[in-house]
């Protein structure tokens, strides 16, 4: 499992340069919010796929510890999970497996994931992503416009590959 797979995994999703008025996250390039661009200095017209690639890395694989994944299936999955939606998504995941939801992959963590079905559990955490998702939308209808694209990451045939 490296974090090398995740990233190429989830640069499919992200492109380039983004822009769009109803996103919530503001401006983005490659991923990368103007917000979090502005955490480690930069302009977020400045930002190219390797700055993007190791801000991703310190802020969701590192910080985040899903590198602390077991396997990666599940990691890769969260990795995306955070770049999409922040290191809550941790949380998320902890709430499907039934732990203590304290966004700390831990030992607890761990061996909960070490115990579950792999692909059994991928399926679980892509509904709850999805039905955060519709969540998101009902609290702000300006979201609906990313449904479909988001339904088309959350359940892509990328994740079920190693």
């Amino acid at each position: 499992m490296t974090f090398d797979r995740a990233y190429e995994k989830t640069a499919s999703f992200e492109g380039g340069w983004s822009d769009h008025p109803n996103d919530a996250g503001g401006r983005t390039s490659f991923g990368i919010t103007q917000h979090l661009a502005a955490r480690y200095n930069y302009r977020v017209e400045d930002v190219t796929p390797e700055i993007a690639k190791a801000i991703m890395r310190g802020e969701f694989w590192e910080r985040t510890k899903v590198e602390k994944i077991p396997t990666s299936l599940i990691a890769h999955y969260m990795f995306d999970w955070c770049v999409n939606s922040g290191p809550n998504a941790v949380k998320k995941m902890q709430r499907v497996l039934g732990v203590m939801d304290d966004g700390v992959i831990g030992p607890v963590t761990i061996a909960k994931i070490k115990h579950e079905d792999q692909f059994l559990l991928l399926r679980k955490l892509m509904v709850r992503r999805m039905k955060n998702a519709i969540a998101y939308c009902e609290h702000d209808e300006r979201q609906y416009v990313f449904v479909r694209g988001w339904a088309q990451r959350f359940f892509a045939e990328v994740w079920t590959r190693p």
